[in-house]
């Protein structure tokens, strides 16, 4: 069962350091004449849901939120905003310890390209977005 604290935790993180630093260097990119790109990572689940993820999905929602807003706000000073929602993705540390016997990774490969996606795919869309 999630705790309020946990909630916060993660909510904290995910939202409002996110919101924290866009905003502070945006301001600071604006007062300086400067355009830039601003990229966030989010996650497919906040569309649809998913167990044990709740914060995360809410928080990463607010996220995406955030990215459309100010791009919507702040194209007229040169900047871009961009929002990667990949699937699960394969990590080491998190499989070890969220999916130990192995079941969450046979359900995600059952998605669109049968497989979980690999860190370097969503790293060479991070680097294509911000060119």
């Amino acid at each position: 069962m999630l705790s309020t604290n946990a909630w916060k935790t993660v909510v904290d993180i995910v939202l409002n350091g996110t919101a924290i630093v866009t905003l502070d260097v945006g301001k600071r990119l604006i007062e300086a004449g400067k355009g830039a790109n601003f990229l966030a990572i989010s996650a497919t689940y906040t569309k649809h849901g998913s167990g044990y993820v709740a914060p995360s999905a809410a928080a990463k929602s607010g996220v995406e939120t955030l990215m459309m807003s100010l791009a919507a706000e702040w194209a007229k000073y040169g900047m871009r905003f961009n929002c990667i929602e990949p699937g699960p993705v394969y990590t080491k540390g998190a499989s070890s310890r969220l999916d130990p016997d192995g079941r969450f990774t046979e359900e995600a490969v059952k998605g669109a390209i049968e497989r979980q996606g690999e860190i370097p795919e969503v790293a060479n869309l991070a680097v294509y977005l911000e060119r």
